[in-house]
């Protein structure tokens, strides 16, 4: 994984995509700082991207580390900004912690490892009743590990749509419409090795 660009990004987040020069420039710096590398798009197995949103302290300058913070009239909401993926672990920290100083602490954090392709279809269930979602790409991407997998989840998009059009009550209609969009915020935002060429 090489990146982010940090490209700033003001228009509906719905329209995010990966632009061409965003891949040039990445390759580029890959290759500035590790030249015998030599990388080229045809090295580029997929990207991806997203808005992250950011913090200002002086209401100007744009604060890019992980920060939790609470508006003093709105207390109990807490905002997390400028966290990308590879902190997900320390911007958890934060808000737990935070959130234990306004609850308590409800006993030992958790212990073991979760085994890869450990999750049955009882948890996968369990996962689309109890954590919103909405959407294929919303069980993929957000909730399961596949998103992250090389293939970005395609090779059990259609076993998982037909999970979710159970336990959401899709017509079959809409689960085709949810595996033709997964497919195409697949080709959009990620951008799989045969889209770069």
């Amino acid at each position: 994984f090489i990146g982010p660009t940090e490209s700033i990004f003001i228009d509906n987040p719905d329209l995010v995509k990966v632009e061409d020069h965003e891949i040039d420039y990445v390759l580029q710096e890959a290759n500035f700082l590790f030249p015998q590398l030599q990388l080229t798009r045809k090295d580029v197995q997929h990207c991806w991207c997203g808005v992250r949103p950011t913090s200002t302290i002086n209401g100007k300058d744009v604060y890019l580390a992980v920060r939790l913070s609470e508006h003093p009239e709105k207390k109990g909401i807490l905002t997390v900004t400028g966290s990308t993926i590879m902190l997900h672990r320390h911007a958890s920290r934060l808000v737990a912690q935070a959130v234990e100083l306004r609850l308590g602490k409800r006993g030992g954090a958790p212990t073991g490892v979760i085994k890869e392709n450990g999750m049955v279809l009882d948890d996968i269930e369990k996962i689309i009743r109890e954590e919103h979602v909405v959407r294929l790409t919303d069980l993929i991407r957000r909730r399961l590990q596949d998103g992250l997998n090389p293939d970005l989840g395609c090779h059990r998009a259609k076993e998982l749509s037909l999970i979710a059009a159970k336990v959401l009550g899709w017509s079959e209609t809409r689960r085709l419409m949810e595996l033709a969009y997964f497919d195409e915020d697949t080709q959009k935002v990620y951008r799989k090795i045969n889209s770069l060429s």
